[in-house]
């Protein structure tokens, strides 16, 4: 886990971290903006990250079906909750 960071393209001259990752057949990445891992349930302080890392776990037939547990588990959890934030998620890996 690399610590946080100034988002890229906010302020001139920022240096990060950097690191690599090797992934194998079979694995997939998920890349997503803020506005997932703070969403949270309607007069609720539970934010949606708290539950993604059990959401991405386990067995995906594929990206595509990955992207979409993903989405439904943000819908559930968000209920009648409006969105507040851009949500935006990119699923990719090697099959």
């Amino acid at each position: 886990e690399l610590p946080g960071a100034m988002p890229v393209g906010i302020r001139r001259g920022v240096t990060y971290a950097s690191d690599e990752l090797l992934l194998g057949v079979g694995d997939q990445l998920v890349i997503y903006t803020d506005g997932l891992s703070e969403s949270r349930a309607e007069g609720s302080d539970v934010l949606f990250d708290d539950l993604l890392l059990d959401v991405a776990s386990g067995p995906s037939t594929s990206a595509a079906g990955l992207l979409e547990k993903i989405v439904a588990a943000e819908l559930r959890h968000r209920g009648s909750g409006s969105q507040r934030d851009d949500l935006t998620v990119l699923v990719g890996g090697f099959e």
